[in-house]
């Protein structure tokens, strides 16, 4: 049965993911694999796919830079396929400039991994509560995809400020100059997809990410979620695409 692996760093609840993985592509295999797996060799089996989640970029430096970041490079190189998924996309891209100007919350790094020549570039204040980096970084993007414009969950996720060696899939439709919000680039042998917004996300799957205790932010998510209803239909298109095409 063909495999798909799903990074695990024990910090991060991927669940959701998973289950939206599963649902994009029945038949497959889907297993979450950790730092140790991957310096074991479990790449070297040659999943289908490989998949970084969201999160925050520099728990996965913490324990993947340097040999397992090679093994996974490799990987892509020798035919595999990378998808990144806001976290997983700031750590695809050469570097990245997280919250530039908020003092000693600022991560401006390079990233081992490098497979595309851009800088990704985040939070994005359009999308925060408020403008406010003090406030929820979660929102709504409108991305701008095959034509259709159509809301996506966006949840401190990133825009790529050059995009000289991919290919822009989709952008921000509701940002000046419309920036590339997902990127595509074949990398060796291999497949590279870095998407800022949580385009796995649905309304009804982002609500159940969402709880009311001791969240000052209730109100305004579930404004979000009644927003981002009418998409629904596009935004599960898109990620069945995205998806698919990776295999």
């Amino acid at each position: 049965m063909p495999e798909i692996l799903v990074y695990n760093d024990y910090i991060h609840n991927n669940q959701m993911l998973i289950k939206k993985l599963g649902v994009a592509l029945n038949g497959f295999d889907i297993k979450t694999c950790d730092a140790h797996d991957i310096l074991s060799g479990v790449l070297d089996s040659r999943p289908g796919l490989f998949v970084m989640p969201g999160g925050a970029d520099r728990y996965y430096c913490e324990k993947l830079d340097g040999a397992a970041n090679a093994r996974i490079k490799q990987y892509v190189e020798d035919g595999g396929s990378y998808l990144g998924i806001c976290a997983g996309a700031y750590y695809g891209a050469r570097s990245l400039e997280w919250a530039r100007e908020e003092g000693a919350a600022s991560i401006c790094e390079d990233r081992e991994l490098a497979f595309v020549q851009s800088t990704a570039i985040g939070p994005i204040y359009n999308y925060i509560e408020g403008n406010r980096f003090e406030n929820s970084w979660d929102g709504l993007c409108t991305l701008k995809y095959k034509g259709q414009s159509f809301k996506a969950v966006y949840r401190g996720g990133c825009y790529f400020k050059t995009t000289p060696d991919c290919e822009v899939l989709a952008r921000y439709a509701d940002l000046p100059d419309a920036p590339a919000a997902i990127v595509y680039k074949e990398f060796g042998k291999g497949k590279v997809m870095l998407s800022g917004p949580h385009i796995e996300l649905n309304s009804r799957d982002y609500s159940q990410l969402i709880y009311k205790n001791c969240n000052a932010s209730y109100d305004y998510c579930r404004k979000l979620i009644e927003e981002m209803q009418p998409s629904d239909v596009q935004i599960d298109d898109l990620w069945t695409d995205i998806v698919q095409s990776l295999l």
